[in-house]
């Protein structure tokens, strides 16, 4: 089905690029994203050895009731963004839930206030999703209850906008407005245009989809801030289609995953994970593929998600009860990878390999690297973890095709849950969960940020040109190093004995630096890595010889020749100056002697 109606491609354009495009096997159902595409491949992992978990921060301060659901978004400028589902009657919103809004600003190191996003709901606002534009404007979607502008008492999908400029929220706006059914799990993402694409399924025999649950879309236009119509995309379903996870990829095709009950392709009754695509440059969805199709046809595979690595990598993970691979038939977190060179799904990976017990919720995240993170909540005793339900960590190495060994988080006495992982453009991880038994949450489930993050390495300075060097500005220039936010510059004039004794003469946020000499030596330079965890080593020592005057006296940098210029040039001034002066004075002096007579 095509996304715009008035954007429809003619039949035979259609089937001229299937033709054409004859990686796409529809009888096999397979999908080759490499004959559609330019992705940027890049498989430079990231060495993690020296990183470190910090500590919680505690985000639903203002909250004294039920904190649930967080997620986390971080924006280009590495400003932390924050939603969670809360039952506290803040700022006088009721004691139903509500969306409660936070974000943390990278430059003042502070977190906002909380702010309450789901002002005009009077019932229960949950399943919140987040992300935020390359302009500021954070969007947010939801699952309400409220029979807001006319939604009925059904379960509707709720949008609002924060206007980066003016601070401000938009009204609420209804996406399920056609629906006369209820409308759930609604997940969004945004491409590289700033468009805003949602996705959530819903019992409305809309467009002849019939009353199963069915996957609906729409898109949001950066330009315009409208919402396009809607698009049902679970075409090929006829059973009940539920919980999806919308994701775009680096060349703004857009990804879609959910469990379904449909006997697709001899899957059985079971629910199973089904995949799709929409290929942005034809403006068409793919046929659906069957993710699970490994797993027993009478076990259930649900909660699906999905990434996708700059390499055009898919990774697709879900809860599965089926029990194959021999690890019982608790649910586990499944993983199946697609290879945009090969053509083909991996089969199942079984992330929650070492667990012995209940694994649920996954989310997964790809660095710029192109390394997969996973989190999920699992109630093994795992290293001495106990039978509460902890955060689990594993990450999936693309080039090894192995998965690390798993990593427990959150070692407490409680219940950790629903976790969400991101990263940034440093590669730092940023994971948000729900908890009730940390310092200073009280006896309520609050909401909690921890990061994965390293100190920043040291940078290398490159040799300072011309030496020995005859002027007064001297240009630095050393190596970016993607985990710094600034740079300190060391400096020391005279013989150097020890590294130690360059002090701290300057600090920039890029990496280079001018200074401005003012007397001949020796000068001696090195830098420093920093971020708000830390700083780096020194960087190599490069020294200088400088030669030159005092740039505090003009007069002295001035020869013989450019002293007698500068005198003329007075000298010429002061006639001109006098001469129109004693030619002003005269004329009013005539104009007085005419008027006496």
């Amino acid at each position: 089905m095509f996304r715009h109606k008035s954007r429809n491609l003619k039949f035979g354009l259609v089937f001229c690029f299937v033709i054409t495009l004859s990686f796409i096997n529809i009888n096999n159902h397979k999908m080759i994203l490499a004959s559609d595409s330019t992705y940027d491949i890049r498989l430079d992992l990231i060495d993690r050895s020296n990183w470190f978990w910090t500590d919680l921060d505690l985000i639903s301060s203002e909250s004294n009731d039920l904190s649930y659901e967080p997620q986390v978004f971080v924006d280009i400028q590495g400003n932390i963004h924050t939603l969670w589902e809360d039952r506290s009657d803040y700022l006088s919103c009721g004691l139903d839930v509500d969306i409660f809004y936070k974000w943390y600003n990278i430059v003042t190191k502070t977190w906002s206030a909380t702010e309450v996003v789901s002002t005009e709901s009077i019932d229960d606002s949950v399943q919140p999703d987040i992300v935020v534009d390359t302009g500021g404007n954070v969007h947010t979607i939801w699952k309400d209850i409220s029979n807001y502008d006319g939604s009925g008492l059904d379960d509707d999908v709720f949008y609002k906008r924060k206007d980066a400029n003016t601070g401000s929220w938009t009204s609420t706006l209804v996406l399920s407005y056609f629906s006369d059914s209820i409308s759930l799990g609604p997940s969004i993402c945004i491409d590289s245009e700033d468009n805003v694409h949602s996705v959530w399924f819903d019992f409305t025999n809309y467009q002849g989809s019939g009353i199963d649950g069915d996957l609906f879309y729409s898109v949001l236009d950066s330009e315009t801030f409208q919402w396009s119509s809607i698009d049902v995309i679970s075409t090929e379903s006829t059973a009940d289609s539920f919980y999806p996870h919308i994701t775009a990829d680096s060349e703004d095709n857009i990804h879609v995953s959910w469990g379904d009950y449909t006997d697709y392709l001899g899957t059985g009754s079971d629910a199973d994970i089904f995949y799709k695509r929409w290929i942005k440059s034809v403006n068409y969805w793919t046929t659906t593929e069957v993710i699970s199709a490994h797993s027993l046809n009478i076990d259930p595979s649900i909660d699906a998600v999905v990434e996708v690595a700059d390499d055009g990598t898919v990774y697709v993970s879900w809860q599965d009860y089926s029990g194959f691979y021999g690890v019982g038939t608790d649910p586990d977190i499944c993983l199946n990878v697609w290879d945009p060179i090969l053509g083909e799904w991996s089969g199942a990976y079984i992330v929650s390999m070492y667990s012995s017990d209940y694994s649920y919720d996954p989310s997964l995240y790809v660095d710029y690297s192109g390394e997969l993170h996973c989190v999920w909540m699992d109630s093994s005793d795992y290293a001495g973890s106990d039978t509460d339900f902890d955060i689990w960590y594993s990450s999936f190495d693309p080039i090894s095709k192995s998965l690390s060994t798993p990593e427990v988080l959150t070692d407490n006495i409680d219940t950790s849950s629903v976790p969400n992982i991101v990263s940034d453009n440093k590669g730092f991880l940023y994971l948000v969960f729900s908890d009730s038994s940390y310092v200073d949450s009280g006896t309520d489930t609050d909401a909690y940020l921890m990061r994965y993050v390293s100190l920043p390495t040291a940078p290398n300075l490159e040799e300072i040109q011309p030496d020995p060097s005859e002027t007064s500005s001297l240009i630095l220039e050393w190596n970016n190093v993607r985990t710094a936010s600034d740079y300190i510059i060391c400096r020391y004039k005279g013989d150097l004995v020890s590294p130690s004794d360059l002090i701290a003469y300057d600090q920039v946020s890029l990496n280079s630096f001018t200074d401005t000499i003012e007397e001949s030596g020796t000068y001696y330079y090195a830098i420093k890595s920093i971020n708000e965890f830390g700083e780096s080593n020194l960087s190599n020592i490069v020294n200088i010889e400088v030669n030159v005057e005092k740039t505090g006296s003009f007069l002295k940098s001035l020869d013989i020749i450019d002293f007698g210029i500068l005198a003329a040039l007075i000298i010429g001034v002061q006639i001109i100056f006098t001469t129109a002066l004693y030619f002003s004075l005269k004329g009013k002096f005539t104009t007085k002697k005419r008027k006496k007579k």
